[in-house]
């Protein structure tokens, strides 16, 4: 077995040769990259229905109102592809790395869900056709087509690998819509009101990610990412033909969950 030492001596240099040695200023610098990945979430919709003086749902008493707003406040999983570019710029202090990233793409939360909901009330006060059950159905919607974010990055580095958090500002653009129809015949065939609301909202984003320098330029990353958006806002109202009425007003919240993975291209960065 004399020939191990040799087999081991040419497996370490061989390692030792194929593995870049970096100077301390390896991440400063300006970069440019791209990212690619899958995001998903809730979207939590919040609906109140205000009943008129001349009553829509519960005339007179009952608590038809409540169901309905109960049944138009479903909770939506949207969920989608989500990819575009980064860039940024770093500060390396000895193996620590601050920085400042900023980023656009893609960001495809879409989802739609059907609800419904008996109306007993009027049901009891006999308000439908024929003595058949009330009931009132509900299509939500939330949707959102961008994501960009501006986010301070702090890091630690071993020589070509960076472990790092992040966590800042959300931008996107965010858009629910509900309809809602019953078999009431105040409003004969149907009662019907369709609403939507579009908003540029500014939420919050955090997360963190591990990076690694293949040379002196590029390299490739993974991260993960949360982001917030609250208060997207829609609302409409129902008007029969008896002069009922009922005021329909929506709060919807959008949380994401991000993994994508990327590439950088550095134009700073110094290798021995």
């Amino acid at each position: 077995m004399a020939h191990r030492p040799l087999v081991w001596s040419v497996f370490l240099f061989l390692s030792v040769a194929t593995i870049p040695a970096f100077a301390g200023d390896l991440w400063s610098g300006f970069y440019f990259g791209g990212n690619a990945g899958y995001a998903w979430g809730s979207a939590e919709n919040t609906l109140t229905v205000g009943d008129g003086a001349t009553c829509h749902f519960s005339c007179p008493g009952g608590g038809d109102a409540a169901l309905a707003a109960a049944a138009g406040s479903p909770s939506l999983s949207p969920g989608g592809f989500t990819g575009g570019v980064q860039f940024g710029y770093n500060w390396q202090i000895y193996n620590w790395v601050y920085g400042l990233e900023a980023d656009f793409g893609a960001f495809s939360q879409n989802r739609t869900a059907n609800t419904s909901t008996g109306l007993p009330a009027n049901t009891a006060a006999l308000d439908c056709n024929f003595g058949d059950p009330c009931v009132g159905s509900f299509s939500t919607s939330v949707k959102a087509d961008w994501l960009a974010t501006l986010r301070p990055r702090l890091g630690y580095t071993w020589d070509n690998t960076i472990l790092y958090v992040t966590g800042g500002l959300a931008v996107s653009r965010i858009s629910v819509s509900q309809s809602y129809s019953d078999n009431n015949p105040s409003n004969p065939p149907l009662a019907v009101v369709s609403y939507s609301g579009a908003q540029t909202k500014a939420g919050w984003i955090v997360g963190g990610g591990v990076e690694h320098a293949f040379n002196e330029r590029w390299s490739l990353k993974a991260e993960y990412l949360f982001v917030r958006f609250d208060n997207i806002n829609a609302g409409g109202r129902l008007t029969d033909s008896v002069g009922g009425y009922a005021d329909f007003s929506n709060s919807l919240r959008l949380s994401s969950n991000i993994m994508r993975v990327g590439f950088n291209y550095r134009f700073g960065g110094v290798s021995q």
